[in-house]
């Protein structure tokens, strides 16, 4: 049994009559073991019989904007396909990739933009639609290095 310990998502997996002790209160030690013998336990020796505690819901105590702020993109650079966020950077700063390739940096603060790269993306015609769903273009970054504008 999987027994939230009320600080985010940490828990202990207890058997069942550990647990039906700790709900009424007794304490119970449960032991911290690798994560290879965590695993083979829960899928190999434990029947998950159900779930008991509580996980922590994180507060913030510090009051935040909830006014949302609509931002027309950059009309230049037509449809937009996709967009991702830039961590690294303060303020708003987006990526926008526009159906045609285009990929270009946003500040949706300012709404500056500048061209970035230009991308294409093979046809595939023999592809079948999973769903419903046609293939499309797709943004995906990652902060690895400094970006070339810094």
């Amino acid at each position: 049994m999987r027994w939230y310990l009320g600080v985010g998502l940490e828990m202990e997996v207890l058997c069942v009559p550990c647990a039906d002790l700790r709900q009424t209160g007794t304490a119970v030690l449960a032991t911290r073991v690798c994560q290879p013998c965590f695993t083979h336990a829960i899928e190999d020796i434990a029947d998950l019989v159900g779930i008991r505690g509580e996980p922590g819901v994180a507060e913030r105590a510090a009051p935040f904007a909830t006014t949302l702020v609509t931002t027309a993109l950059p009309v230049e650079l037509g449809p937009i396909a996709d967009l991702a966020p830039v961590h690294d950077e303060s303020g708003s700063i987006w990526l926008l990739l526009a159906t045609s390739g285009a990929l270009a940096r946003f500040d949706a603060n300012t709404r500056a933009w500048s061209p970035v790269a230009e991308c294409s993306v093979r046809a595939e015609p023999d592809h079948e639609p999973w769903c419903g769903h046609a293939l499309r273009r797709r943004l995906h970054v990652s902060s690895t290095t400094s970006p070339p504008w810094k």
